[in-house]
């Protein structure tokens, strides 16, 4: 996970270190990066393969024969990873190629997608994703998908489009489940 490296390297708050074994964190330092970093290739093919998962799930999970709360949770699911998939790259990248069904091999060639159309198909997701999702997991499912994420991820995406009034609905939504807090001590 190099997500943090591409805000971190660059900035004046860290240095590359180490023993040298990772060329594209010193590029990322030294602004001398290029479309060949891996650390960059890496970031973007592995979000993509994340966003091919779910849009494989969401193009054929009609046809599975399952119980409908269980498909519903499921298709929650891969909308808030598609989204969060989507949110992190259009942060490293800006523009990014929108794919929201599978896509042949031979149609993958196409322009990208305006940040902004890309931050709408974000909150599309949320949204389905919040009406599907359930507020919580027993403590062995920890780390689902849950309709506060959804909320709060669409909130995240409305603050970038400077949407102020959409960004307090979210919150607000998010403060109505009556699950989350801040914690009482800042320090903390």
């Amino acid at each position: 996970n190099f997500y943090w490296a591409f805000a971190e390297l660059p900035s004046d708050e860290a240095t590359t270190g180490g023993d040298g074994s990772r060329p594209g964190l010193t590029e990322l330092d030294a602004f001398s990066y290029t479309p060949r970093t891996e650390e960059l290739t890496s970031f973007w093919a592995l979000n993509y393969q994340g966003i091919t998962q779910c849009n494989t799930v969401l193009d054929r999970i009609a046809a599975v024969e399952m119980n409908e709360l269980l498909k519903g949770r499921i298709t929650g699911e891969a909308l808030f990873l598609r989204s969060y998939y989507y949110f992190i790259l259009s942060q490293v990248f800006g523009d990014v190629v929108l794919y929201t069904k599978i896509t042949p091999p031979d149609e993958l060639k196409v322009p990208q997608t305006p940040r902004a159309e890309v931050f709408q198909q974000i909150i599309k997701d949320c949204e389905k994703a919040a009406a599907l999702l359930p507020t919580g997991y027993p403590d062995s499912e920890t780390g689902r998908a849950t309709k506060g994420a959804a909320l709060a991820l669409a909130a995240k995406t409305a603050l970038y489009q400077k949407n102020w009034n959409r960004v307090l609905d979210y919150v607000n939504q998010v403060k109505a489940l009556n699950i989350y807090s801040l914690m009482p001590d800042y320090q903390d």
